[in-house]
């Protein structure tokens, strides 16, 4: 009977060892999500906001330099009479004059270089606020 006090206390002894080291595991795994949750936080929102900078000046640009007949679907024509000739259509596209062309183009310039401004402000402000021990 004296083993199996002895094996049921070592039992108890190995257990409370496995719980603590259990406890001491997840306090950790704790702390290390906490962390990359904080990382992901931030960063993520850091992305975000130079991505949707960037998809904005993107839809803005192809806005502002796309012309309306390229959406618009091209009628076909055939020649559904075997013995008559081929018909050839001529479709006559409406371009934009000189100075709308040259108006787009300025505009265009402007958002990128204000995207560029801001772009590399951030990126200064970034690297001004991250700490050096990292």
């Amino acid at each position: 009977m004296e083993t199996k006090t002895r094996l049921a206390f070592d039992y108890d002894d190995e257990k409370a060892k496995l719980v603590k080291k259990s406890n001491l595991l997840e306090g950790s795994i704790e702390e290390d999500l906490d962390k990359i949750k904080d990382y992901f936080q931030e960063n993520g929102q850091n992305a975000l906001v130079i991505g949707g900078t960037l998809l904005g000046t993107y839809l803005l640009l192809r806005l502002l330099t796309s012309s309306g007949s390229d959406d618009a679907p091209q009628p076909t024509y055939t020649n559904h009479h075997p013995s008559a000739q081929p018909v050839i259509h001529m479709v006559r596209e409406e371009q934009d004059s000189a100075i709308v062309k040259q108006i787009k183009a300025s505009i265009s310039l402007f958002l990128i270089s204000i995207a560029k401004q801001k772009l590399q402000e951030f990126i200064e402000n970034y690297g001004k606020e991250k700490p050096k021990s990292e």
